[in-house]
């Protein structure tokens, strides 16, 4: 039950920020592209009511300049409004070449709509006359048609390229402050996955922060309360089976030392000094199973520890072992851990890894670098596990259909290798070989 509850603790927070975060910046950006169109639609008329008046006012001072200016002094002053305001002044004739402004967008259209009340109905307004680019405004004085160019800086129109500008720099802010409070949010519930993963990889992680009423206080308060259990459990776990080995392992050697005074013929003797030492076997495998912390991990080479299994392993009679190593092999773990690991492997293949063909036992042992991890891959040429019970033998006390036909063992030597690559930040998969027989190991471990 606990195990499933930080399984689903990591699924969760594994990417609850990324979501989260995704969910406040559609909301910002909706927010802020509804924000903006709405601004520039309520600013849309008083902004053209503001060019047109402008516009409409420089035209009306040009004409007034024009028609009550001395005759004499005109071309100065119409020289000096071009210098000045960026007004020139040209006769309007019929051959004029004009363009209109071809107002696509609703502003264009209400300021044109606005100028033409100011200054009458018949007023022409063009982009272009004769070739030169402009805002082009016809007035007349009397009976003579003119032409006002002004620069299109007068129109004082906002693009849709500033709005975007501003609308970047207004989303770029907002998702740094989604991410910020996504950041803050999510804070606690990122320490609570970490100390689920400990948890999972057998440590007992630091106490997480209880204070406050909220919900992220009540469940760190419920984690903290399973992690006390959880230790409690061990602690009572691994005293009960420390004083069983205790209370047995006494009574086991006064038998030993009996049954070796007894006048008990050889055969049976011997025989009686191998269950005994059975017995004490399954208890040394409970007491290893049931230690509660992990030791320290430092660095390890690998390889070295595989060679030395193998040469141990490679002594026993019908067994050959196939080394193929990557050398030096580090990693973080506890060396005494992976020796048991190598050594509960092996011996399982030299249980179970017979081949059908010469009885002898075929093993072979590949270590190859994976970017950042180091695999192991162990496997022999026996009959290989069902794969129904492929999930199961890693469990303790399971045993399959072939080991229950032997004796010896309690059923823990996959669960001991299982829960020990754990506790190295590693991972075990278990895989029938195809089409060859056989049962293939792979361990998994990170490289330093």
């Amino acid at each position: 039950m606990y195990l499933s509850r930080i399984k689903f603790l990591e699924i969760i927070c594994g990417g609850l920020f990324r979501r989260t975060f995704l969910l406040i910046a559609l909301l910002l950006s909706a927010s802020l592209a509804a924000w903006v169109e709405g601004v520039r639609i309520l600013e849309r008329e008083p902004h053209a009511q503001r060019v047109a008046l402008q516009l409409a006012s420089i035209v009306k001072l040009t004409r007034a300049a024009v028609q009550y200016a001395h005759p004499d002094l005109r071309a100065a002053l119409l020289r000096d409004i071009e210098r000045n305001e960026g007004v020139s002044l040209y006769p309007r004739t019929p051959d004029d070449v004009a363009l209109g402004t071809a107002a696509r967008r609703p502003l264009s259209r209400m300021i044109e709509a606005d100028v033409r009340q100011y200054l009458g109905a018949d007023t022409v307004i063009a982009r272009s006359v004769n070739a030169k680019p402009g805002i082009w405004i016809s007035f007349r004085i009397g009976n003579t048609h003119y032409w006002a160019a002004l620069d299109r800086a007068h129109l004082d129109i906002v693009t849709g390229l500033r709005w975007l500008d501003w609308a970047l720099i207004a989303l770029g802010l907002s998702l740094l402050g989604a991410m910020l409070m996504t950041y803050f949010v999510n804070r606690p519930f990122a320490r609570l996955a970490r100390a689920a993963r400990q948890i999972g990889a057998g440590r007992m992680p630091e106490q997480l922060a209880e204070q406050g009423s909220g919900v992220i206080a009540q469940t760190n308060r419920s984690f903290n309360q399973m992690a006390r259990d959880l230790r409690q459990l061990e602690e009572d776990r691994t005293l009960m089976l420390a004083g069983i080995s205790h209370d047995l392992r006494t009574p086991l050697t006064r038998l030993r030392l009996e049954v070796e005074m007894n006048s008990t013929d050889a055969a049976a003797q011997s025989a009686m000094i191998a269950d005994i030492e059975q017995i004490d076997a399954i208890l040394a495998s409970f007491l290893e199973y049931a230690r509660p912390l992990p030791r320290p991990l430092a660095k390890v080479d690998l390889a070295l520890l595989v060679r030395q299994a193998a040469a141990r392993f490679a002594r026993k009679d019908s067994m050959e072992i196939a080394l193929q190593l990557a050398e030096p092999a580090m990693i973080q773990a506890d060396a005494a851990d992976l020796r048991r690991i190598l050594d509960n492997v092996l011996e399982n293949a030299r249980k179970y890894g017979r081949s059908a063909e010469d009885a002898i036992v075929h093993v072979q042992i590949a270590l190859r670098r994976q970017q950042n991890q180091m695999e192991l891959l162990i496997r022999d040429c026996g009959p290989g596990i069902a794969q129904d019970q492929l999930e199961r033998v890693t469990r303790p006390f399971y045993r399959g259909v072939a080991a229950r036909s032997q004796s010896d063992g309690a059923g823990l030597g996959m669960a001991m290798v299982q829960r020990l690559v754990s506790r190295c930040q590693g991972a075990l998969q278990l895989r029938n070989c195809s089409p060859e027989p056989g049962l293939e190991v792979k361990l998994t471990f990170p490289r330093t």
